[in-house]
């Protein structure tokens, strides 16, 4: 079924006394409260993106519970409750106490939001599994239905104590009604993990990132980016973490560096993460230090089109430990940008269905060279890729298709 536009939506409903739930028989809607714990980040930007595509659909009342100053709050085509307490503080000591505070306020903030609004559904698309203990009462109070996005079925550090928090996320998602991912192999790790029901978790699509257009040639953006205007351009874009392999991208490039540029364009990984200095200083160990550009720092939304226009193709070298669907892939998508991605679960999937790039091995410098060395050749020969039927599988649209049946199963209901 195709979406039909959104009406207007209306001022929050009456406060539920509690009986199961079920939409307001006059209105004839489902009431879906999302809650967002980052105002700003990835799962924001894909938060934003699913909600405007389920906003279309009439049958479906929408409102995001999230902090002051989300990113989207100005053009939303949904509701937004800023009722949230912020994490932002300018001291770090400060930033991070607001932030365990708020793992425990937050969620209980959201279930006295779905209460005073009368939800059906609670959309999570953080988890705050470190305090469930905390506010797993709230949310059995407010009787909603609960769904949760997992983007990552297992957290890579712990912020406390790893067997409390693994016990926690466990007991969440088994308490979930309904767990979306974006792959089998997530699927089949959350069974795995945490004994959930199969029949609980659905595959949806991630969905194309769009971050707007740039009306510059390439040889024009080229030169604004400090760019050689001839030979290939790769991209790797997108916090530079341990898990994303640059330093194996750098060693592969000695043997293209008469015809490849490398554009790395991010934020250095938090503490812990190997800092951009390292890769600095291993592409001048490498000879390689002419051949690549990094540019550091956070990257403006208005600047991420110009990244990718100017670039032949998009490498994602992750390791194996990458275990999410990755924003990166959808961006380059969205811009009809080849990528070099290695062969983690949820990416092999992913290619598997269409040709938008070269699977390689993961943390395998052979293989990675003769991912490279197949992409050249791709461009060069101006290979032909799948972007439009990946457009058609992975998208917006399919996403929100299964995640409103989803919604209507929760209820007890078949979707209209």
């Amino acid at each position: 079924m195709s979406a039909e536009s959104a009406p207007e939506l209306p001022s929050p409903g009456a406060v539920f006394d509690g009986a199961p739930r079920q939409s307001d028989e006059g209105a004839g809607r489902l009431r879906v409260l999302f809650y967002l714990f980052f105002p700003s980040s990835g799962i924001a930007r894909y938060t934003h993106e699913q909600m405007t595509q389920l906003g279309r659909f009439a049958d479906l009342e929408l409102e995001l519970a999230c902090q002051a100053g989300y990113d989207w709050a100005d053009v939303a085509p949904y509701r937004v409750w800023c009722g949230l307490r912020s994490i932002a503080h300018q001291n770090a000591l400060r930033r991070r106490v607001r932030f365990l505070v708020a793992q425990g306020v937050n969620p209980l903030r959201a279930c006295r939001r779905a209460l005073d609004i009368g939800a059906d559904i609670m959309h999570f698309a953080n988890i705050n599994h470190l305090t469930y203990p905390l506010w797993h009462r709230a949310l059995d109070r407010s009787a909603v239905r609960v769904a949760i996005t997992v983007h990552d079925v297992r957290r890579q550090k712990a912020m406390l104590h790893r067997g409390f928090e693994d016990a926690q996320l466990r007991r969440l998602y088994r308490r979930a009604d309904a767990l979306f991912v974006h792959a089998q192999s997530q699927r089949d790790e959350l069974v795995e993990f945490a004994g959930v029901q199969p029949e609980r978790i659905h595959l949806v699509p991630h969905g194309t990132l769009d971050y707007g257009t740039t009306s510059s040639d390439r040889r024009a953006l080229r030169r604004q980016l400090g760019l050689p205007e001839n030979g290939q351009v790769a991209l790797f874009f997108g916090n530079i973490r341990d898990e994303k392999n640059l330093d194996l991208l750098l060693r592969a490039l000695p043997r293209f560096a008469n015809r490849l540029h490398v554009l790395v364009a991010g934020r250095e990984g938090a503490k812990g993460q190997k800092p951009l200095e390292f890769y600095r200083a291993l592409a001048a160990e490498l000879g390689v230090e002419e051949n690549v550009t990094f540019m550091s720092g956070y990257i403006p939304d208005e600047q991420v089109p110009k990244l990718f226009a100017a670039s032949d193709w998009v490498a994602l070298p992750y390791s194996r430990r990458f275990t999410s669907q990755s924003g990166v892939l959808n961006v380059a998508a969205q811009y009809h940008r080849p990528v070099v991605i290695s062969s983690a679960p949820t990416f092999e999937e992913t290619l598997r269905a269409c040709d938008v790039g070269v699977l390689v091995e993961p943390d395998d410098l052979a293989a990675l060279e003769s991912g490279i060395e197949e992409m050249c050749r791709r461009i060069d020969e101006n290979h032909q890729h799948e972007f439009d039927r990946y457009a058609r599988l992975f998208g917006w649209e399919e996403n929100a298709r299964r995640t409103r049946e989803v919604y209507y199963q929760l209820v007890g209901q078949t979707a209209p």
